[in-house]
């Protein structure tokens, strides 16, 4: 095709003739600068279609550069509301990624206010892309930081949008602490350090980075921050987070505080459980427990999750069920299945003791079968539920693995169109979880070489690494070297026994919001 008429049919009114326009640039592979230049532009096109057909041309690219016209993509917005075109856009720049990752990564950093709307589907799977499961040197990823650094010329929101961008790449690729320091060499080391200390944004993250290298001043502002009840949010959670990944002792009494103070947001004590949790042993479970009963809803389970996963706070944990400082309902069926994956006999008799014995198998116990018919009578012999105050109840016993309305988590299946198209059916999924389950959502059981233990959903597989959606929403990712067993359940990781923990209103209230077929709203 002659440039003149190309930039005809790019130009032509009729969306049909421009669409057809772009897919030649595709099929021809190589075309004038005037034609590569209206490829650009067609990222705005006023037509869902035409655009869809950008990243498919890009894509097929051989001498003109693919990255700006993706990017443009990337820059429309309207492009990130469609159902299609964020896949679209993925899968042409996934196979740039062995070729051109470190560029991709600096753009990512650069270009983050422009391509914000993408943040959550192409900008994430690229970031993970080209982490690539471990399987990519992390010197790449901190070239990409200075690179985009240099860049930034001083602008607090774009260093900070380029450290986030490499600490994600370092979480993607599941990168060890130790190794992390390593690939940051002395000169660079400086740079980011000037960062904590110059007013910003970038503040946290550079304390963040800083931290992987024990760099004192990292430390103290991330101590310093994350006891500030002033303190950005979301800023302060990162930072306990990172303090709590290097597992140092010295970092107990802040975690202690910070899950300790009842004025501190939920979002925030939840990730100082997990950095107590991460530490272990029987003084963090001397912690966790001491006001249990006075806890938030909200905390209690995530209090529970990080103490069955290691021998000594599973023996705190059952001390304070034996001497009433908790209740039997505290504990969830996976929870007591947990410490008897601890493998340790003691333990075992003493849940069975306490707590009941542990189902071992995915067979339907007849007892359960009258379970659900005694409560099928109970909801129909009882008043009316209210579903707005059914979803209290769901906000308090199943928020942390499921969603619905836009709300909650997606560890297990998102509840909003699903599975509640009468009585029968809601009755037998919350009361017997392990009658119907698909595959993705078998429990998995790992033991790590350190002695812990975690129990979740498979989110991802990769050959050197296992993703794990574990209750509240969190991912747990593994090196398989690490892994001393792995073992793949047919039990739900939705807790049995459910209904032993609500009243009778309050089952039938849960049973009236499932019932609903959009988010109840109050009269």
């Amino acid at each position: 095709m002659d440039e003149k008429f190309h930039l005809q049919l790019l130009n032509h009114p009729d969306p049909v003739r421009r669409n057809w326009g772009v897919r030649m640039i595709g099929q021809m592979g190589k075309v004038s600068k005037p034609v590569y230049e209206k490829l650009i532009t067609m990222a705005k096109d006023p037509n869902c279609d035409v655009r869809l057909q950008v990243p498919v041309a890009a894509g097929r690219l051989v001498d003109n550069d693919p990255l700006p016209v993706l990017f443009a993509m990337l820059e429309n917005p309207e492009n990130a509301k469609d159902p299609i075109i964020p896949n679209i856009i993925y899968n042409n720049f996934k196979p740039l990624v062995k070729a051109r990752g470190e560029e991709l990564m600096r753009l990512l950093s650069e270009k983050q206010a422009a391509i914000e709307p993408f943040n959550t589907t192409v900008v994430a799977w690229l970031k993970e892309c080209i982490a690539g499961g471990g399987d990519v040197d992390p010197s790449v990823f901190v070239n990409a930081l200075k690179g985009a650094l240099g860049k930034a010329n001083g602008d607090a929101n774009s260093e900070k949008a380029a450290l986030n961008t490499c600490i994600e790449a370092f979480n993607a690729a599941n990168v060890k602490m130790d190794l992390r320091a390593k690939v940051f060499d002395e000169k660079f080391r400086p740079a980011i350090v000037k960062l904590i200390t110059k007013e910003g944004k970038q503040r946290a993250s550079a304390a963040i980075v800083a931290n992987w290298w024990k760099e004192p001043q990292a430390i103290e502002f991330a101590r310093k921050t994350a006891a500030d009840s002033t303190a950005d949010a979301a800023d302060r959670a990162a930072l306990i987070k990172a303090l709590g990944e290097t597992k140092d002792p010295a970092n107990f009494e802040a975690f202690a505080a910070i899950f300790n103070d009842a004025n501190a947001a939920v979002a925030i004590r939840k990730t100082a459980i997990d950095a107590l949790g991460a530490l272990g042993g029987e003084k963090a479970a001397t912690v966790l427990l001491k006001d249990f009963k006075a806890l938030p809803p909200e905390l209690k389970a995530p209090c529970v999750n990080v103490l069955v996963n290691g021998p000594m706070s599973a023996i705190a944990l059952l001390d304070s069920l034996e001497s009433k400082r908790i209740s039997a309902s505290d504990i969830n069926s996976n929870n007591a299945s947990a410490i008897v994956q601890l493998n340790v006999p003691a333990l075992t008799e003493r849940v069975t003791h306490l707590w009941g014995k542990v189902k071992t198998s995915a067979e339907r116990d007849p007892e359960i079968v009258k379970t659900v018919a005694r409560m099928r009578s109970v909801v129909l012999a009882h008043k009316p539920g209210e579903p707005l105050k059914g979803w209290k109840v769901f906000e308090k016993n199943c928020q942390q693995c499921h969603a619905i309305y836009g709300k909650g988590n997606d560890v297990g299946p998102n509840l909003t169109g699903a599975g509640r198209e009468n009585l029968d059916a809601i009755l037998n999924s919350v009361v017997d979880p392990n009658l119907v389950i698909g595959d993705i959502y078998f429990q998995h059981r790992v033991k790590t070489k350190d002695g812990l233990r975690f129990e979740g959903l498979l989110a991802e597989e990769t050959e050197k690494t296992l993703s794990f959606k574990v209750a509240g929403g969190e991912v747990k990712k593994f090196d398989k070297a690490e892994i001393e067993k792995h073992e793949i359940t047919k039990l739900s990781l939705m807790p049995e026994g459910l209904e032993k923990t609500m009243t009778e209103d309050e089952f039938c209230d849960l049973v009236a919001f499932m019932l609903t077929k959009e988010a109840p709203k109050a009269k």
